[in-house]
């Protein structure tokens, strides 16, 4: 539960900049709502994945850090793919603001996510700059 709580912790700086960015982006900017939450997605992902390499993940190997960001994107971007859609699916069926949505959405993807990344991250043989392969790359608190 603890890494699972590093994750979230690792996102929310992301998830604070989300809301307010794609609100300035459909009411000041004049983006329609799919276009602006899928540049924000874009946004938090590239953050989430700074941030968990900071807080949750062991840090590579600089050889590895594109094979990394690689994997984060996959992973994580085929859960940002599954909220954007639905929240362009229900974003104009729904009579409740979209900015609601769309921290409705960062909440119900976000375990989905961390088991995701978790299975996809210590099943994936890695060079870590610790030596050895075949370790874990989510960092235990206190190692």
């Amino acid at each position: 539960m603890g890494r699972y709580i590093r994750f979230l912790v690792a996102g929310l700086p992301a998830a604070l900049l989300a809301v307010p960015l794609n609100v300035a982006l459909v009411e000041w900017a004049g983006w329609p709502k799919p276009w602006a939450y899928a540049f924000v997605l874009v946004i938090q992902l590239s953050l989430n994945y700074c941030f968990c390499r900071w807080f949750v993940f062991e840090a590579p190997t600089k050889s590895s850090e594109v094979s990394a960001f690689s994997g984060f994107v996959l992973v994580v971007g085929f859960f940002r793919l599954l909220d954007w859609a639905s929240y362009t699916f229900l974003v104009d069926r729904l009579e409740i603001w979209y900015g609601w949505l769309q921290v409705v959405n960062l909440m119900l993807f976000s375990f989905a996510k961390y088991l995701a990344c978790k299975y996809w991250i210590q099943t994936r043989p890695q060079t870590h700059a610790h030596g050895g392969k075949n370790k874990q790359l989510f960092a235990q608190p206190g190692n």
